[in-house]
């Protein structure tokens, strides 16, 4: 999946940050910029949600995106993202993860794909009994 270039420029605009240096280039088949902003992260588990968890994000591309996290997850895991926008809803994403490497002590750091883009009412059917309350107030601009 690719984003559309106005959901695109509205995730980017809010996680930019212009004092991050954190990222490094990499040949990819679209640009990254480097963005550093806390994300909600919510992992799958048999197509319902069953841990949430907040990451920051290194960079953010049409095609992917990758993150610095405290934990492990396994490459092809699917996850859901809760991107913010200036003033509008979070913007919720279904992604896979490509890589995920140690980078130092408790620190990790996963590349994933975009595959689609979640509705909110698709949200409410995949969200575990133990999440719901995470997941109803990341509807709004963190």
């Amino acid at each position: 999946m690719q984003f559309p270039l106005k959901e695109f420029s509205s995730v980017v605009n809010a996680l930019r940050d212009p004092s991050s240096s954190i990222g490094a280039p990499e040949k990819r088949k679209t640009s990254r910029m480097s963005v550093s902003h806390r994300v909600s992260l919510h992992v799958l588990e048999s197509g319902s949600v069953r841990k949430s968890y907040t990451v920051l994000t290194r960079d953010i591309s049409l095609t992917g995106l990758g993150v610095l996290q405290g934990f492990e997850l396994l490459v092809d895991q699917e996850v859901i993202l809760e991107l913010p926008r200036h003033g509008e809803p979070t913007l919720l994403v279904r992604a896979r993860v490509m890589n995920c490497r140690p980078l130092a002590d408790g620190i990790m750091a996963v590349g994933f794909e975009f595959l689609a883009l979640v509705g909110e009412a698709d949200m409410a059917s995949k969200i575990a009994p133990h999440c719901a309350g995470t997941l109803a107030a990341g509807h709004s601009n963190r």
